[in-house]
């Protein structure tokens, strides 16, 4: 934290995981039965460009390790979605159980 400045809290990770396309693929003059899974680095620059490098000959990657804090806060939207639906599943049931018993 004693370097770290301008610290925001990441928004939308759920949304922008929902934006991802996960690929599989053969590397142009590798074995074609090795075959390889990630993303597209140009699409994931339009989503995420943080994580997104390009050198100096134009060839972009993707620094993976940067999706992390992303996936982290896409699940506890998720967590936090679904201890809502449980709350209200649990009012249902009780009202159900509530209007049964009379």
């Amino acid at each position: 934290v004693r370097q770290k400045e301008n610290v925001v809290e990441i928004d939308s990770g759920l949304n922008k995981l929902l934006k991802i396309r996960g690929v599989e693929y053969n590397t142009i003059g590798n074995d074609p039965e090795n075959k390889q899974i990630g993303f597209i680095a140009q699409e994931m620059e339009e989503i995420i460009p943080e994580i997104v490098s390009t050198d100096a000959n134009g060839y972009k990657g993707i620094a993976y390790a940067k999706l992390t804090p992303i996936l982290v806060e896409a699940i506890k939207e998720q967590q936090r979605l679904i201890e809502t639906q449980q709350l209200q599943i649990d009012k249902l049931i009780n009202r159900i159980d509530t209007l049964e018993n009379k």
